[in-house]
């Protein structure tokens, strides 16, 4: 991709949001949520329905993200998988939550399919290689080498974004959409504030500013978008090759079925050169 695109919020207070909503008369009635410090950045969540409903759909939101921040952080001392990444392995089957083990089978998968560009394998110090991981879905246990840490961050983020919609939905069935984003990975679903598609704001990675005007918009429905990959924010993506800051990156926006893949792509895909990926 020739420019830098970031995900962005082109009507103030929405997060990444509708932005029909600003352009013509809504179909439904909408309400916006923003709450900051949510793992690590923001959540911003937008439900089209009733107020009781959008205040149970992020209600159920909120509780699902807290619920695995506790599982899945690699940044909490108290969370499941730092105290996975602590334990002494010696080769040993450890028995895990089903939450961390699908997320840990998600991050094997996406390993295998980008010849490890995606990479939630860290190698144990003073080691070339991470080693191998053997998942036993039947046992729900992972075995690893002693020292391999798990660093889920790639992926996580957007399982979680995943689960929170899909929560908000089970608590409040009647509403007819609902938009889910942390720091930019947004899943929606059913209808826009004006009806119809989800319009996504993309905006250069130079321009992060909320006057920017947009590089693209996307038309979504029940899908989900990521984005990753600048110079000005590239030092979050690690080369798998030595564990340090990419130096060098392209660009990618990333539309997927689910926000995990969303999220695991678009972390793979500027480690690549623009062909391949």
């Amino acid at each position: 991709m020739g420019q830098s695109l970031w995900l962005r919020s082109l009507s103030a207070g929405a997060g990444i949001a509708a932005i029909a909503a600003a352009a013509a008369p809504a179909a439904a009635q909408s309400h916006r949520f923003h709450d900051d410090h949510v793992l690590g950045t923001s959540l911003d969540l937008v439900a089209v329905g009733g107020e009781g409903s959008a205040l149970v759909a992020m209600a159920a939101a909120r509780a699902e993200i807290a619920r695995l921040d506790r599982i899945l952080s690699g940044w909490r001392d108290d969370s499941e998988l730092s105290a996975l990444n602590r334990r002494v392995a010696d080769g040993a089957a450890i028995p895990v939550s089903d939450e961390l083990f699908a997320v840990l089978a998600a991050a094997e998968r996406w390993r295998d399919a980008s010849d490890g560009m995606f990479d939630g394998r860290r190698a144990p110090a003073g080691s070339a290689t991470p080693g191998a991981v053997v998942l036993d879905p039947a046992a729900r246990t992972v075995t690893r080498p002693d020292g391999l840490r798990f660093d889920l961050d790639g992926v996580a983020k957007g399982w979680i974004v995943d689960a929170a919609v899909a929560a908000a939905r089970r608590a409040a069935p009647d509403l007819a959409g609902l938009m889910v984003d942390i720091g930019g990975d947004v899943r929606c679903w059913g209808s826009g504030p004006a009806g119809g598609c989800w319009r996504i704001g993309v905006a250069s990675a130079g321009r992060m500013d909320e006057t920017a005007p947009a590089a693209a918009v996307l038309t979504i429905a029940g899908k989900a978008v990521a984005s990753s990959g600048s110079a000005g924010r590239g030092g979050h993506i690690l080369s798998p090759a030595d564990g340090r800051p990419a130096e060098r990156l392209h660009a990618a926006t990333v539309v997927a079925g689910s926000t995990a893949d969303a999220d695991a792509l678009a972390t793979a895909f500027p480690l690549l050169p623009p062909g391949p990926g």
